[in-house]
């Protein structure tokens, strides 16, 4: 399920609805009613001083067998239910909570262009053993100066001392009858660099969007990345590209 909300506090909106049980029994609750103003509990949620997307949560219904939680995040929407029993009373009860919002069932094609569009690598197809959280532009999440020693660490260091010859940039067609599968060849300024890991079609842009890597035997500044000229090959045609290092 999916659903891009503008809330009155002017963020773009992803509520992602958690099922907590706290037995191992999850059939003994099945068809359990649930009620709440999804709308209403997202905004006071915003307002609360704490918040921060994706780093806060509030608690809509307590049933002494469990517990279902909104968190808000940013663009895209997702809905974790960890048993079937609950699914279709879950459903139901979003559907109802979401009338006001237009809120609409989406397919998996839906569900990755927004993932895209709103830069979230995924496993397998920008995140895998063979890239580092420093080329997937993920050095926020990974915390070198931790108390406990984690694997990679010098590594990372030495990347991150080093320079990167490998980066992950986000796409936006400049065509927009242009329609990417994912896996197409990326040429950086005439060369081939890398290859589409994702791509989908945004009707925020009105255009296809993707990512991708752009590999070199030298260092890659952020200045000659986007200063570059892009362009991705569809079964022979190139189309041109705008780079993009953060979501547009």
């Amino acid at each position: 399920m999916n659903q891009h909300r503008q809330s009155e506090c002017g963020n773009l909106l992803s509520l992602s609805i958690v099922v907590q049980y706290q037995h191992h029994e999850p059939h003994a609750v099945a068809g359990t009613a649930l009620s709440f103003d999804l709308a209403a509990e997202a905004e006071a949620l915003m307002r609360e001083p704490s918040w921060q997307a994706g780093h806060n949560a509030k608690t809509l219904v307590k049933h002494p067998d469990f517990r279902v939680v909104l968190i808000v995040l940013k663009a895209g929407a997702r809905m974790h239910e960890h048993s079937t029993d609950q699914c279709v009373t879950l459903y139901d009860a979003l559907h109802d909570a979401g009338g006001a919002l237009a809120l609409r069932d989406a397919g998996y094609y839906t569900i990755d262009a927004l993932r895209i569009e709103a830069g979230r690598r995924a496993w397998g197809a920008e995140l895998g053993p063979d890239e580092t959280p420093l080329e997937a532009g993920l050095a926020y999440a990974v915390k070198m100066d931790k108390a406990s020693h984690f694997i990679g660490r010098e590594a990372l260091l030495r990347q991150q001392g080093e320079g990167l010859r490998k980066r992950l940039l986000l796409f936006t067609f400049d065509d927009e009858t242009a329609f990417p599968w994912g896996g197409e060849p990326i040429a950086m300024n005439g060369q081939g660099v890398g290859e589409l890991t994702s791509a989908g079609y945004s009707r925020k842009h009105g255009r296809a969007v993707a990512m991708g890597y752009a590999r070199s035997d030298r260092v890659l500044s952020d200045a000659e990345l986007l200063a570059a000229r892009y362009e991705v090959d569809i079964a022979g045609e190139r189309f041109a590209v705008t780079p993009h290092l953060k979501p547009a």
